[in-house]
């Protein structure tokens, strides 16, 4: 990768770097943007590599707060992904692991500049789909220790439809390994199931903790993870590690939940549901609260 491809946005004691549209990542799992590089919090890393290697069509090779919004047919063969384009991809065997070929990427532009809301340094990506959709989405920084990410998704296909989205959070706190210092921290008592080859990882009360240090090929999974009490509440949780902590909140409801971890990062994914009606458009927003114990 080269420095161009590459945005810094800095204020207070947060920085992020953030990857122009089809640069860092170029798979068609995840969308396009807004995807970061690297977080760090007075010089120390929340978010950084938590893979090998570095191919820009694997699936996964996003870092930080990676987003991914779920296929919206168009017919058998096409989909429409937020954030990326429409898909050349089977119906019947769609498997979002999988690359597909890219039959219109659309357009995106970017824009820098300040918020008027409480002096936030800001960068908005906006990918246009004609006749399809108008996305744009906000990252930025307040100097309250906080950043956050705005969504606006405006639906133009004639045809009602839904996608629902999720943000995988991949938190690395600067460690090589996820251990028990690591614990998310949920609210409520939160109800699932393991996946069974689920190792180490547990439901303390409101927390899901680690009772070792995870070693490299191990992994946990909780894929229908739900709080009873918060069903169509905005949600929010924490993740924190050691002496750090970072506290998650959206204006959105949660869905459900996926938990997942492997030895370097452990991640709460909450589902959003998004209705898309034509000619409406939808908006939320999350927003990360960074302190220091």
């Amino acid at each position: 990768m080269e420095e161009k491809d590459f945005i810094t946005l800095k204020n207070g004691a947060l920085e992020i770097i953030l990857c122009r549209p089809g640069t860092f990542y170029r798979g068609t799992r995840f969308d396009w943007c807004g995807v970061f590089r690297s977080i760090a919090f007075q010089g120390r890393e929340l978010s950084g590599l938590w893979f090998e290697g570095n191919d820009p069509l694997c699936h996964d090779n996003v870092c930080g707060c990676s987003e991914e919004y779920a296929p919206v047919w168009i017919d058998g063969t096409h989909c429409v992904k937020v954030g990326v384009g429409i898909l050349e991809a089977p119906k019947a065997s769609y498997d979002h692991f999988k690359l597909y070929k890219i039959a219109d990427s659309g357009g995106f532009a970017l824009e820098s500049g300040s918020s008027e809301n409480g002096g936030a340094v800001c960068l908005t990506f906006r990918h246009t789909l004609d006749g399809f959709y108008e996305y744009e989405k906000t990252v930025g920084i307040s100097p309250d220790n906080t950043f956050f990410i705005e969504h606006r998704l405006r639906w133009d296909y004639p045809e009602a439809a839904a996608t629902n989205s999720y943000n995988h959070n991949f938190f690395t706190f600067g460690r090589d390994c996820v251990d028990a210092r690591r614990k998310i921290s949920l609210g409520s008592v939160p109800q699932g199931h393991w996946r069974e080859d689920s190792v180490n990882g547990y439901i303390c009360g409101s927390e899901l903790r680690f009772e070792r240090q995870m070693q490299p090929g191990e992994k946990c999974f909780i894929g229908d993870l739900v709080l009873p009490d918060g069903k169509g509440k905005p949600y929010g949780f924490s993740v924190a590690d050691s002496d750090l902590s970072v506290d998650v909140r959206s204006d959105a409801p949660m869905d459900h939940a996926v938990f997942w971890s492997n030895h370097r990062v452990a991640c709460l994914e909450p589902y959003v549901d998004i209705p898309l009606n034509p000619g409406q458009t939808g908006v939320f927003s999350i927003r990360y609260g960074v302190s220091q114990n």
